[in-house]
């Protein structure tokens, strides 16, 4: 049970449409998001044929901030017996397919705990999405429970609108271009249309229920903001029960009408986008120095499965445009140019598929893309805007004993994820936790640094081995989990002060069981430990492997990345810390074949 949030900002797309136009560095933080996060949540009922149990479990796949490692935290809870295997399949969450990553060894207990280098078809087959996680046991042994992995993205459904689409088509030039985002379990869902060409103004436009090709009643009005932009939110609560089902079948379309065509100019079909998308508004405000302009445009963007390309929809209205391009730069920086849009028989309507390098991929997944458009008035831009990824803000850790201050001992875990929404007016929360002492009495989140305890911040629903929930939540609130400084702990009546207790961030904190380490590195040690600033890391190395040595801090952020050859015997290296601010980091030797195969926190004073 939320405890003090205020209710849901009635004028959620305001707030949106502000942040959109802002156009300093600070505010573009408010979007930032360059990690990936898949999650399921597993049970009988999913595995093929289905299991009729109680058993659950949740499993986290976080994705690293260059793309070449998954992190995988997950725990079990009432399974039949011991998990004698666990794995990665590929498949639709309605057949059975091949094992694509084998987990067993990384199964200690009701824990999983993996960190291993990304499978190129792993990118092929999580945006689709045809990837699940099977945990067999020997009373199951063909699964006892499955979860499908989702991306941790709002839902997005583009429209693309021009006469040919209407029902008699239409001759005209006009086009449109925009979309509805949706996360599940939020109370509204937001939009934005820009339309450019009309043959006179916008006198209503509406969703429509119908399939392509077919007319169909109004469902709800859209209503109309800036000339040609249709923007606002439309309120769950108010649209019919089956709009959700008509929406994900492709059964409802846009329609906007004109004097000169009451029954609809221009005509786009609502369709569900799939894997890493982005999302822009176009303005004068957003350019640098900003432009004084009453043009606007819209802009979307889609990554294929790969990664290795883009696809972008661009529309601009209000101006007669002389170039357009992408560009590379932060909110309130200009940047070189790194894609020349393609026009279009439509007028400031450009699309194209276009390569994508890696580096490509980091800027835009950091929201370090733009569109601009040029035009004679304004050569260096008239209307610009920020591609912003559809990513929630997500939060994956781990919850054990060792992190409660003082550390109970006890042997329970747990593992979680918290998202909010892109425009942080929404929190979702979900948790498992697995061998507490007994039923757990409260469940909240604190404010407080790592080793330290601090003030209630809100209480959650308790665990029943799951717990979760969603409520209203602002931009400030959200801030204080970005700062690192915020925990869930789990309390029981043998422990009620709390039994364990997870550190809120984009990682893991317990104490990490690599079944590889055995194989490849023997003794360590790392002092001082707490450090001020140097500290001195010893391993005894089993077998020689190329590697590196990884540092990132309780963000999941990159700190510090070292190559080094390891050969057997004794390894010593000095780790110069004090260039970065106090706090608790993850220390990683990772071999290009195993991925991790030795870990350790570090606590910098």
């Amino acid at each position: 049970m939320k405890t003090h949030f205020s209710s849901l900002f009635p004028w959620a797309f305001l707030l949106f449409f502000v942040l959109m136009l802002a156009h300093n560095n600070a505010a573009a933080q408010i979007f930032r998001n360059n990690r990936i996060l898949f999650t399921t949540d597993l049970n009988g009922g999913q595995v093929i044929p289905s299991v009729n149990n109680s058993a659950r479990g949740i499993v986290t796949v976080l994705i690293s901030e260059d793309r070449t490692h998954i992190s995988i935290n997950g725990v079990f809870h009432g399974l039949s017996g011991p998990v004698t295997a666990c794995h990665i399949h590929t498949g639709s969450p309605t057949a059975n397919g091949p094992v694509l990553i084998n987990l067993s060894n990384n199964v200690s207990g009701n824990r999983l705990r993996a960190d291993i280098p990304i499978p190129t078809v792993f990118w092929q087959k999580a945006f689709i999405p045809e990837l699940y996680i099977d945990v067999h046991t020997a009373a199951n042994p063909n699964g006892e429970i499955r979860g499908h992995l989702e991306l941790m993205s709002e839902e997005m459904y583009s429209v693309i609108l021009n006469g040919a689409s209407e029902v008699s088509p239409v001759s005209t030039s006009a086009s449109g271009l925009g979309l509805l985002a949706y996360s599940p379990g939020n109370f509204t869902i937001r939009y934005y249309i820009v339309v450019n060409g009309l043959s006179g103004p916008i006198t209503a436009a509406h969703i429509h229920s119908g399939a392509i090709g077919v007319n169909g009643p109004v469902v709800t009005p859209l209503s109309q903001g800036l000339p040609n932009v249709l923007s606002g939110t439309l309120s769950t609560s108010s649209l019919p029960v089956d709009f959700f089902q008509k929406l994900i079948a492709g059964t409802l379309y846009v329609n906007v009408h004109t004097n000169a065509h009451p029954g609809g100019e221009i005509r786009g079909q609502l369709s569900l986008t799939k894997g890493l998308t982005f999302e822009s508004l176009l303005n004068g405000d957003q350019e640098v120095p900003p432009v004084n302009s009453a043009a606007s445009g819209a802009a979307l963007a889609f990554l294929s499965p790969g990664l290795d390309s883009i696809t972008y929809h661009v529309i601009a209205s209000g101006l007669t445009p002389t170039t357009a391009h992408l560009h590379q730069g932060a909110a309130g920086v200009s940047g070189p140019v790194t894609v020349a849009l393609q026009t279009t028989s439509l007028p400031n309507y450009y699309t194209a598929k276009v390569p994508a390098t890696g580096n490509f991929v980091t800027q835009l997944l950091n929201s370090g893309i733009y569109v601009n458009v040029h035009t004679a008035a304004h050569p260096g831009g008239e209307i610009r805007g920020q591609l912003e990824p559809l990513l929630k803000r997500v939060y994956a850790f781990d919850i054990c004993s060792d992190q409660v201050v003082p550390p109970t001992g006890s042997t329970a875990i747990g593992a979680a994820y918290f998202s909010t929404d892109r425009l942080n007016s929404h929190f979702v929360y979900r948790y498992i936790v697995s061998g507490l002492s007994g039923p757990a009495t409260f469940a909240r989140v604190h404010e407080g640094a790592p080793g330290t305890n601090g003030l209630i911040f809100f209480s959650v629903n308790l665990p029943n081995p799951v717990g979760s929930g969603q409520f209203p939540i602002t931009g400030n609130e959200v801030q204080k989990f970005e700062s690192g400084n915020s925990y869930l702990i789990v309390q029981t009546a043998a422990h009620p002060d709390g039994e364990i207790r997870g550190k809120i961030m984009r990682g893991l904190s317990c104490s990490i069981n690599v079944s590889v380490e055995d194989q490849i590195v023997g003794g360590s040690a790392l002092y001082p430990n707490p450090t001020s600033g140097e500290t001195i890391l010893q391993l005894q190395i089993k077998d020689s492997f190329e590697g590196e040595l990884v540092v990132n801090d309780l963000h999941g952020r990159l700190i510090r990345k070292e190559n080094h050859a390891f050969i057997p015997g004794e390894f010593i290296m000095q780790l110069q810390l004090s260039d970065t601010s106090p706090g608790l980091y993850v220390i990683q030797i990772r071999s290009a074949a195993a991925g991790v195969v030795w870990a350790s926190k570090l606590i910098k004073h």
